[in-house]
């Protein structure tokens, strides 16, 4: 649901570059100054807003998998451990990472960190680029088609994440 709003919104926001300037730029300020002010907002107070809704701050134990995942994304950060070679079963690091969350942790619960751990840093670069490229080309090819394309976009990201850590 946060995808898929986040999806939306970005394409809406893409809409405003092709005002005029006079309209353009002021709308842009304005959706940065929410958006940083949205983000401080969510960062400082992230603790109590995930009590409030009766959610774990740690995440179900997902922030401790995070910094484990980024202590070895240190030791190999250009070209991380080799696609999907980080958490087999006989990774000695991806052992320890179990022994000490005391489950069998299949993943770091995290796409980015997953990516950088198969991928190194180059990898998710070129990654990034080639999505961005993609979404770039889209956005001139979509014109005449916007609104449908953005429901399929939005159904496409959708039916990706269902499901996806039960």
């Amino acid at each position: 649901m946060v995808h898929s709003s986040f999806f939306i919104l970005s394409f809406l926001i893409i809409r405003v570059f092709r005002w005029k300037y006079e309209l353009m730029i002021p709308a842009l300020l304005a959706i940065l100054l929410v958006g940083m002010s949205g983000f401080l907002f969510l960062t400082e107070n992230m603790d109590s807003l995930l009590i409030s809704a009766g959610k774990d701050p740690s995440l179900t134990g997902r922030t401790d998998l995070w910094v484990w995942a980024l202590d070895d994304i240190g030791k190999r950060p250009w070209l991380g451990y080799g696609y999907g070679a980080f958490w087999q079963d006989f990774s000695s690091k991806a052992a320890l990472i179990r022994y000490a969350a005391g489950w069998q942790v299949p993943s770091a619960h995290n796409g980015l960190l997953d990516l950088l751990l198969d991928l190194g840093i180059l990898g998710v670069f070129i990654l990034t680029l080639g999505i961005f490229r993609t979404t770039i080309q889209s956005f001139f090819l979509t014109e005449k088609y916007f609104i449908s394309n953005l429901y399929l976009a939005t159904f496409i990201c959708d039916q990706h994440d269902f499901g996806k850590y039960d």
